[in-house]
C-alpha cells in the first residue's frame, strides 16, 4: 500500500494537521489552568472545548457539501492555505496577551478546520481503494494518534520550560506562549507543503448546488440525516464511532487533572494509565489492520467492545501497577474496535456522497460528546459523583455497545472465532471485494468445493450474507446459527 502514488504526503498532511489543532488548544487548556485553576470546576474549561467541538456541527451540511461538490485533494490544499494565515492571528494574539482575542482566533481556525475532516476520510478512500480501506483507516488511525500524543507532549514539555511558575496574569502567562505558538504555523505550513503533492483523483460534480437560505431553516440538514439514518450500515458506524469517541472522551476527563501538573514531569507520566492506552490503541489499530487485509473483519467489533467493557470492569479492582496492563488492554480492543468500524463506514461512501456522510457522523460524535461532557460535570460538581465511579459508567457503556454489537451484527463474533481456527491450517486472500457494490440486492453465486467456502465467504464479505440453501439442512439449529 506505501507504494500507492500520494501516499506519504497524505499521511504527512494528516500529521500536521492534527498536530497544528493538538498544540492549540494543549496551549489553550495550559494558558487556563495557569490563569485559572479551578477552571475545571467553573466551567470555563468545558467552554474552551466547546470552541474545538461546536464547529464540527455548525458546518455539517456546508462541509459535505464542499467535500463532495470539488475534487476532495483540491480541498483539503485550499483549506489547508486558509488555515495558514489563521494560525498567524493566533500566534498574534498570543503575542499581544490578548486572551479573549485568542479565543476568537482559536474560534476560527477551529471552524475551518472542521472542513477538512469530511475531504480527508473521503479522499483516503479514493486514494487506497475498497481493497486496503482496513489498512488505510489503520494507519489514519495511528497517524493520528502519534500526532496527537508527540505533540500534547512536547506541548506541555516546552510551556512548563517557558512560562514562569510565578505567572499567573494572562498577558504574562500568554508572552510566554507566544514561542511554542509559532508551532501552530509551522505545521499549518507542513499541511500546506504536503497537501501541494496530493495526486488528483476526485473530479467537480457541477450540478450540486448548496442553498444557503435551506440552512439556516435546518431543512437541508434534517434530509442529508435523515436520508443518512436510513442506512442501517451507516447508522450502524455512526453509532459505533459515538460509542468510541465518547469513551475516549470520560478517559480523558477522568485523568485531566492528573495530568495539569505544575511541571512537566515524565515519570509521573509513566504512571497514568492513559499513557498505556495510548500504547494499546495503537497496537490495537495494527493489529486490526493485520486481521483485516484486502476485506473488513467485522468480527472485531463485538470482540473490541466485549474485551473493553471486562478491561474497564478490571482497573478498580486490581493492584495500582497490575491496573496499568488493563488500561493498554483496554486501549488496544478500544484499536480493534475503532478500525473495522470507521472502515465500514467508508465503505458504505460513495464519492458523490462520503462528505455529507463524514460531516453527519462528526456532528453525531460531537453532539453526543457535548452532551455527555455537561452530564458528566453536573454530576460531579453537581452531585458530587467521585471520579471513580466514572469507571463503572464506561464499563456500562462498553457492556451495552458489546450487546448492541451482537445483536447488530450476530453472525460478526463468530466469524472471528472461525477465522482463527481456520488461521491455523490456512491463510486467507481476498481479491475483487471491489465488485460487490456498497448497497442494494446482490446474488453472489458460486461453485460448492468445500465444506467450509460458506465460512470463506462470510469472512471476506464486507456486507451480511444470507444463504440459500436446502430446506431440511436449514432447519437445524446448528446450521441456523452459522448461517
Amino acid at each position: 500500500m506505501n507504494k500507492i502514488k500520494g501516499f506519504l504526503p497524505f499521511f504527512g498532511l494528516v500529521f500536521t494537521q492534527i498536530a497544528s489543532v493538538t498544540a492549540l488548544m494543549a496551549l489553550l487548556q495550559l494558558a487556563l489552568f495557569r490563569i485559572s485553576p479551578d477552571a475545571d470546576q467553573s466551567f470555563k474549561l468545558y467552554v474552551l472545548h466547546l470552541l474545538l467541538l461546536l464547529p464540527f456541527i455548525l458546518v455539517m451540511t456546508p462541509a459535505g457539501h464542499i467535500s463532495d461538490k470539488h475534487p476532495k485533494e483540491r480541498v483539503l490544499f485550499v483549506i489547508s492555505l486558509i488555515l495558514l494565515p489563521l494560525s498567524l492571528l493566533v500566534c498574534f494574539s498570543f503575542y499581544e496577551g490578548l486572551i479573549h482575542l485568542a479565543y476568537v482566533f482559536a474560534f476560527l481556525f477551529f471552524t475551518v478546520h472542521a472542513f477538512l475532516s469530511p475531504a480527508k476520510y473521503g479522499f483516503l478512500k479514493e486514494l487506497v481503494g475498497v481493497r486496503y480501506i482496513s489498512s488505510g483507516t489503520a494507519l489514519l488511525t495511528v497517524f493520528s494518534i502519534v500526532s496527537i500524543a508527540a505533540v500534547g507532549l512536547s506541548t506541555s514539555y516546552f510551556f512548563h520550560r517557558f512560562v514562569p511558575q510565578l505567572a499567573v496574569a494572562p498577558q504574562e502567562v500568554l508572552n510566554g506562549v507566544f514561542p511554542i505558538s509559532i508551532s501552530i504555523f509551522v505545521f499549518s505550513l507542513g499541511s500546506v507543503f504536503f497537501s501541494r503533492y496530493l495526486p488528483e483523483i476526485g473530479r467537480t460534480a457541477s450540478d450540486l448546488k448548496f442553498q444557503w437560505s435551506r440552512y439556516f431553516n435546518f431543512n437541508f440538514a434534517r434530509r442529508k440525516v435523515s436520508k443518512v439514518w436510513r442506512n442501517k450500515a451507516l447508522r450502524q458506524s455512526i453509532i459505533g464511532l459515538s460509542m468510541f469517541w465518547l469513551i475516549v472522551f470520560l478517559l480523558v476527563f477522568i485523568f485531566q487533572n492528573q495530568l495539569q501538573t505544575n511541571q512537566f514531569d515524565i515519570e509521573n507520566l509513566l504512571k497514568q494509565g492513559i499513557f498505556y492506552s495510548t500504547i494499546g490503541l495503537i497496537v490495537g489499530s495494527i493489529y486490526a489492520a493485520k486481521m483485516s487485509k484486502a476485506f473488513i473483519e467485522t468480527g472485531l467489533i463485538p470482540f473490541g467492545t466485549a474485551g473493553a467493557s471486562i478491561s474497564i470492569f478490571l482497573i478498580p479492582v486490581l493492584p495500582p501497577m497490575v491496573s496499568l496492563a488493563a488500561f493498554f488492554a483496554l486501549g488496544f480492543f478500544g484499536g480493534v474496535f475503532v478500525v473495522p468500524v470507521t472502515s465500514m463506514l467508508l465503505y458504505n461512501t460513495k464519492p458523490r456522497s462520503a462528505g455529507h456522510v463524514i460531516s453527519i457522523s462528526n456532528a453525531v460524535q460531537h453532539t453526543v460528546m457535548i452532551v455527555f461532557y455537561a452530564l458528566v460535570l453536573f454530576l460531579i460538581y453537581g452531585l458530587n459523583i467521585s471520579l471513580n465511579k466514572l469507571f463503572f459508567v464506561l464499563g456500562v457503556i462498553c457492556l451495552i455497545g458489546t450487546v448492541w454489537a451482537l445483536l447488530e451484527l450476530p453472525q460478526s463474533l463468530l466469524r472471528q472465532f472461525l477465522k482463527l481456527i481456520l488461521s491455523t491450517r490456512y491463510r486467507m486472500d481476498v481479491r475483487g471485494i471491489n465488485n460487490v457494490p456498497w448497497e442494494g440486492p446482490v446474488l453472489l453465486v458460486g461453485n460448492h468445493i468445500s465444506y467450509i467456502d460458506w465460512a470463506l465467504l462470510q469472512m471476506a464479505s464486507p456486507r451480511p450474507i444470507r444463504f440459500v440453501i436446502r430446506r431440511q439442512s436449514f432447519e437445524k439449529w446448528y446450521v441456523r446459527l452459522f448461517l
